[in-house]
């Protein structure tokens, strides 16, 4: 009698410890795809004109509850994060994911502004550089003060930010890791690349009409935009959003 008993404890021990990682942001309903402007485009306003007919277009497709361009977790780059305070002591360098953000980027996502404010159309390549920061990093550098106004960069070949916005901590890579990384995000229109970036759509209802009509409508203004296969945010986590633990 005893084994039944000891084996449903040894179930609900399990259970009770099963981890579920949230990423910091709701993965649900939303959807990237990879849209690469027309070779025709090549100025940075050419650019900035191109995106904003390509997020109108995804804006008013049926099914569509929100819409801007960016890299998301955990699509990040890397780069080892420098505060202009702290510059002189090699030892608060910190590893960074480098996250790209359109305008309403952290709306469409989920992820909650602690302080300053989200990129707009005004932060382009012709004003200062500008970024936003997690509340991990603005902990780090500095605890007790606020970071807006401060200056950061991630590279010694690029000119220092000026930190914007301070976001919520988002999981990069591997949630179920519980280690929050330090997170850099830059404005869109003030990359290298505006050219190519991923539209992410945050949707209800069916995805493949949704997608489809999506298309058309890009395509009937820009003929030769390449759009690649769209890409669930959930799906890019896999498993890890959900990993048991066994003690």
């Amino acid at each position: 009698a005893c084994v039944p008993l000891v084996g449903a404890g040894l179930m609900v021990n399990t259970l009770t410890r099963l981890i579920t990682s949230h990423p910091g942001y709701e993965v649900d309903g939303l959807t990237t795809i990879r849209v690469t402007a027309p070779a025709s485009i090549s100025t940075p306003a050419a650019a900035m004109s191109f995106w904003r007919d390509v997020l109108e277009q995804v804006r008013m497709t049926p099914g569509v509850i929100s819409a801007t361009v960016g890299r998301v977790p955990p699509e990040e780059g890397a780069g080892s994060l420098t505060a202009e305070d702290t510059r002189d002591d090699p030892t608060s360098r910190e590893g960074a994911a480098l996250l790209v953000a359109g305008p309403r980027y952290f709306d469409v996502l989920g992820i909650p502004m602690r302080a300053g404010r989200e990129f707009t159309d005004a932060d382009t390549a012709g004003g200062p550089p500008v970024a936003i920061i997690d509340d991990e990093t603005a902990r780090r550098f500095w605890p007790d003060e606020s970071a807006l106004g401060k200056r950061v960069r991630y590279s010694p070949h690029l000119p220092w930010m000026i930190v914007v916005g301070v976001a919520g901590d988002v999981m990069t890579s591997r949630p179920s890791k519980g280690q929050p990384s330090f997170e850099l995000y830059t404005p869109a229109w003030q990359g290298n690349n505006p050219q190519r970036l991923s539209v992410v759509i945050r949707s209800s209802g069916s995805r493949t009409p949704l997608i489809e009509e999506l298309r058309k409508r890009i395509r009937e203004i820009y003929p030769s935009a390449e759009i690649s296969a769209p890409q669930l945010v959930r799906d890019m986590y896999g498993p890890s959003l959900v990993e048991p633990r066994f003690t």
